[in-house]
């Protein structure tokens, strides 16, 4: 049986983002600001690359007579879906990396809704690669669903809208990921101004809260110096030198993988 080939659908092509508003992302983008999205995007290919090979296949057999193969494939789409209220490059390029590392060859960005694209995010994709970025209102962004998820191909959503969840029905061939509620970062040790205005270009929407190490309850991430954090640790911890990184520690490779099973003798 000849495999299916997936495709996006053609009228998707009309919906695509101009080249010349990447341009001009990428023209409005400071130069450092730029420099430190590259760095992320090498730091987070460093961090997947080596744990998701394209296709993975193992055996193991056991005493009592059976063995198991596991095959892993990656899945056929993955769609990042984003809006006006997205405006953090680094976070996307936290979902979006990954992705791109995985193997997975249909990759799409789709801004949903009304409102301007944020530039920032805009360079991001330029400076990762990722051309495929359409603008769709949030009835074409369903019949996207649709038409990924037709022929059971295998589709992973990756939500970062920021105006709230996007609206998926369930289907048995579609994974679902969002990243975490975030408003703020503790600010635990001195920067410099340069920094300061690194951490504003790169979060816009996130408070960015002065607070000592002791007092770190509730938040996700905090940049410190070379402190011993005490108890509960956040998520992400962002020493000197690295205030511009990002990663989401709940997404991981496994999630853009199709796993099957074959049991034998």
């Amino acid at each position: 049986m000849k495999q299916k080939i997936f495709s996006f659908p053609e009228w998707i092509n009309d919906c695509q983002v101009s080249d010349n508003l990447f341009g001009d992302a990428y023209e409005n983008t400071p130069a450092r600001f730029r420099a430190w999205m590259k760095t992320e995007i090498a730091r987070l290919w460093n961090i997947y690359e080596a744990e998701s090979p394209s296709n993975v296949s193992s055996r193991k057999s056991w005493n009592s007579g059976f063995s198991v193969e596991q095959t892993e494939i990656p899945d056929d789409v993955v769609i990042l879906a984003f809006d006006s209220k997205t405006v953090s490059p680094v976070r996307v390029l936290a979902a979006l990396v990954p992705a791109l590392v995985s193997g997975v060859k249909n990759i799409i960005a789709a801004h949903i809704g009304d409102g301007e694209i944020s530039s920032s995010v805009l360079a991001a994709f330029e400076l990762s690669g990722q051309e495929r970025v359409v603008s769709v209102s949030v009835d074409y962004f369903q019949n996207l669903i649709e038409a990924c998820c037709s022929d059971n191909f295998s589709t992973v959503v990756l939500d970062l809208c920021g105006a709230g969840p996007v609206k998926i029905d369930a289907k048995s061939n579609i994974k679902y990921w969002r990243n975490p509620e975030i408003a703020k970062i503790a600010l635990c040790s001195e920067i410099t101004e340069e920094i300061y205005e690194l951490i504003s270009f790169i979060h816009p929407d996130l408070d960015i809260i002065e607070t000592s190490p002791a007092n770190l309850e509730g938040f996700y991430v905090a940049i410190v110096q070379d402190e011993v954090l005490p108890g509960d640790k956040p998520k992400l911890i962002l020493k000197s030198g690295h205030e511009g990184c990002w990663v989401w520690h709940s997404l991981n490779n496994s999630i853009f993988k199709s796993i099957s099973f074959t049991f034998s003798d």
